[in-house]
């Protein structure tokens, strides 16, 4: 139990449907978990931050070489994918700092 909710098995608990209509005429539409009650601003902020999750796995597969990992221990993997995170953190903060954000 999290939060006072009983967290459920896939499956066993009611999914929603959330349709976004974009000014382009452009339509999206995702799934959520949450709770009948959660409002419409929550279930907007879990949406747009998956889509930057999901922006930042592709620049790490594309930009970083993610993808690019032939080995064929764990310990490989492990740090192919390390050294692919701290380059993307490192250059994603020199962005930032260029544009004058924290």
């Amino acid at each position: 139990m999290i939060d006072g909710r009983v967290q459920a098995m896939p499956g066993e608990q009611d999914v929603w449907l959330i349709g976004e209509k974009r000014t382009t005429g452009e339509q999206t539409y995702d799934l959520s978990n949450r709770p009948a009650d959660a409002t419409l601003k929550t279930l907007a902020a879990a949406i747009k931050a998956r889509w930057l999750c999901g922006q930042a796995h592709q620049q790490l597969r594309e930009e970083y070489g993610l993808d690019h990992f032939e080995g064929r221990s764990w310990t490989g993997f492990y740090r192919h994918c390390l050294m692919a995170m701290i380059a993307f953190a490192l250059l994603q903060s020199r962005r930032l700092t260029a544009a004058g954000r924290k």
